[in-house]
């Protein structure tokens, strides 16, 4: 997976950021074994390993791209997370999610999500279709941080 440019930061202040990453989502379905997947690897003759692997190579490009995000002291907050894949090819609901897992573990790991419980956060991941080469993440988190 390369990343074309790590990204551009739009708005920032104490709480909040909005931003663009190059980083397209993908579908999770090309991370778990399926019966297309398992035919696949036969055909390649490869083990299981490889779509750990892969998941790996994928949750390790959202680290780079992410990298752009300032960390923050973490304090207990409640995060809101807006997620808009613009994507060549839209995929169903589940998988776009699932596949935006990385982002918020990343921002977890930078500060910027306290906790991705209920509780503590809340995300919406949406999808719009681009022509093919315009593939970008767009993110936004806004924290509530209760006055003392």
């Amino acid at each position: 997976m390369v990343i074309k440019t790590p990204g551009t930061i739009y708005h920032r202040d104490t709480t909040s950021i909005k931003l663009q990453v190059s980083q397209p989502i993908q579908s999770l379905n090309l991370f778990l074994p399926n019966a297309k997947s398992i035919e696949r690897c036969k055909q390649k003759h490869v083990e299981w390993e490889y779509l750990a692997n892969k998941w790996a190579r994928y949750k390790t490009a959202w680290a780079k791209a992410l990298t752009l995000v300032p960390r923050m002291e973490r304090i207990e907050s409640f995060s809101h997370t807006e997620i808009v894949a613009d994507l060549s090819r839209l995929i169903d609901i589940e998988n776009l999610y699932g596949g935006s897992k990385p982002i918020r573990d990343c921002l977890q790991r930078r500060g910027w999500i306290f906790n991705d419980s209920p509780k503590h956060s809340d995300l919406i991941v949406t999808q719009r279709k681009v022509k093919k080469g315009e593939e970008r993440t767009w993110i936004k988190i806004v924290l509530d941080i209760p006055s003392s």
